[in-house]
């Protein structure tokens, strides 16, 4: 009877053991897809800001836009670039009133022609005019 008890005790160690194991292998790899994903997200998040950079450096006023805006409709893209192979940014503009602007920048990380990360960042300009 004693050793009956010795191998069922036995077998429940290693039963919890081999469960041990298998639950920290399983939180180890979700820490490592979490940390990838959130990676490429701030990558394709600096993407756009760059693209709002690149946007800030056009020094482009209202009445720029203005004429840019004919026949491309309410939301009209601006500007497109890259800041390498797989991260791209598209800047489009929609114009308000009292010549006020809003720029949206999509940063993206493409991978194998797939976008597999994006990210949209904001931002409002107005145009003023001072008199000397």
């Amino acid at each position: 009877m004693n050793q009956g008890f010795v191998l069922a005790t036995v077998l429940l160690m290693a039963a919890l053991l081999a469960s041990s194991a298998i639950l920290l292998y399983a939180m180890a790899t979700t820490d490592v897809q979490i940390a990838h994903n959130v990676r490429l997200h701030t990558r394709a998040k600096n993407t756009a800001a760059s693209g709002l950079e690149h946007f800030k450096s056009l020094g482009l006023h209202y009445e720029d836009l203005e004429q840019m805006e004919e026949n491309q409709g309410e939301e009209f893209l601006v500007l497109e670039g890259f800041t390498a192979a797989e991260d791209r940014y598209r800047v489009t503009v929609v114009l308000s009133e009292d010549e006020v602007f809003y720029v949206y920048s999509t940063g993206t990380h493409e991978r194998g022609g797939q976008v597999v990360a994006s990210a949209q960042l904001a931002a409002s300009f107005q145009s003023l005019w001072l008199q000397k």
